[in-house]
């Protein structure tokens, strides 16, 4: 609250006029220094589960917890220019997700009051680990292409994105889109033409997530991409092997799905090389 000291910055050139703070007509009421992420970063550090902040930057709210949870060096421009457009978007809420195209008297758009505000999952982690296992394929071991990405609940959601838009899009290296996507119990919606082959599966305890979820792969499907849901009505989610339910199999299921799609000399590996039997014995 600069309220208290507002004369020491009556001198103060007002950006908007190109004249001084006392140029301005009427009395000052209110006047607030926006802060940054380092107070809010210093509360996560300690343990908050809750921060109260005073007045801050508009994307700061956003930001703070993805500096604190990925680790962020507070001179790492590329990823803090990522993250103020990240933090701008979200904190604008409704405008976001369709508040801009109103224009009351001109174009009225009923419900106005239901709109939903904009959610964003950043899986800068999984970009890095896509890019780390392909700069050191050779010795590793493992084939540069034909690889899927598998993920459930959260984890199907950062998998689903890198699938779409690939790993550079999230920090990583500009590599190539895996050839298949496996995804358990994820409400994931977003989606493009250009999708990998997709394979969902779900219990059936969620039915607006297994909703969710079948419809995004009918979607796919109508786009002429090949996808496959299963729902496994009498399991809950969380089932991970599935062993001892009716989810049983899932994987091999999957598995099966994911070398149909592999490139044709992947395949012949698979048929030659002792290190992928494991892959052959599940499907």
């Amino acid at each position: 609250d600069l309220l208290p000291v507002i004369d020491k910055y009556m001198d103060t050139e007002v950006w908007e006029t190109h004249e001084s703070l006392s140029k301005l007509p009427g009395t000052i009421v209110s006047a607030n220094a926006y802060l940054g992420v380092e107070g809010i970063i210093k509360a996560l550090e300690q343990g908050a589960d809750v921060v109260i902040t005073g007045r801050v930057a508009d994307p700061a709210i956003f930001m703070a917890p993805a500096i604190y949870e990925f680790g962020w060096a507070m001179d790492d421009w590329d990823k803090l220019g990522k993250g103020t457009m990240m933090g701008h978007l979200l904190e604008c809420g409704g405008q976001a997700t369709g508040g801009y195209y109103a224009e009351p008297g001109k174009k009225d758009v009923p419900g106005m009051g239901h709109l939903g505000f904009p959610l964003a999952e950043i899986c800068e982690d999984l970009a890095a680990a896509i890019s780390f296992i392909f700069s050191h394929a050779e010795e590793f071991g493992v084939a540069a292409e034909g690889y899927a990405l598998w993920g459930s609940s959260a984890g199907a959601d950062a998998a689903a994105y890198l699938a779409s838009y690939g790993p550079r899009a999230f920090g990583g290296d500009d590599l190539p889109r895996p050839c298949a996507l496996v995804m358990q119990y994820s409400s994931h919606s977003n989606h493009t033409r250009r999708e990998p082959p997709t394979f969902a599966c779900t219990g059936g305890s969620d039915r607006a997530l297994s909703l969710t979820m079948k419809k995004r792969i009918d979607v796919l499907a109508s786009y002429g991409i090949d996808a496959e849901f299963h729902e496994y009505p009498q399991v809950e989610n969380g089932f991970g092997l599935g062993t001892g339910t009716e989810a049983e199999g899932w994987l091999q299921d999957a598995v099966v799905f994911w070398k149909r799609h592999l490139p044709p000399a992947v395949r012949r590996l698979l048929r030659r090389k002792p290190a992928v039997r494991l892959l052959n014995r599940l499907s």
